[in-house]
């Protein structure tokens, strides 16, 4: 390992950069901020410094990240009925994609992927209330083409 005139070579990281990275990841997959971002920011920047410095190379974010999300508390609960297999992107866009087509706010759709995801179940309908639905917006939908009313 060269050291440089005033001392060792260390990699040059933007903690900005890091911090919408780690942001955006955290919350793509836990559905929510991380609650100690800066922390997270810190302590990749000392392991990246460390594993550089040791090795010479640079550390993976995303990996180590993924390392960090798969170790919380919130992880295991979303995750927990994950089918083997089936990576955790595939896992949330099952719940996120049948959310998105009832068109719920935002706040809903993460409350109902939530709960779908944690419980493992699918978002499908029981026949009864598939019909129902139906039916409704059939009842809403006003005239049916091809019937003509006469006065």
């Amino acid at each position: 390992m060269a050291a440089a005139a005033g001392g060792t070579h260390r990699p040059h990281l933007r903690p900005q950069l890091l911090s919408e990275n780690i942001r955006a990841q955290w919350q793509g997959m836990l559905l929510e901020q991380p609650p100690a971002l800066q922390g997270l920011v810190d302590a990749y920047i000392q392991e990246a410094t460390s594993f550089y410095l040791t090795t010479g190379t640079q550390t993976n974010l995303n990996a180590w990240l993924l390392e960090q999300i798969r170790g919380t508390p919130r992880y295991q609960t979303l995750y927990a009925q994950k089918p083997e297999g089936m990576t955790e992107d595939q896992y949330l866009g099952r719940y996120s994609n049948v959310a998105q087509q009832f068109g719920l706010r935002s706040w809903n759709e993460t409350a109902q992927v939530e709960q779908g995801m944690s419980s493992g179940r699918t978002c499908s309908r029981s026949p009864t209330r598939s019909r129902r639905a139906a039916n409704t917006r059939r009842a809403h939908r006003g005239p049916v083409e091809g019937v003509r009313f006469h006065l």
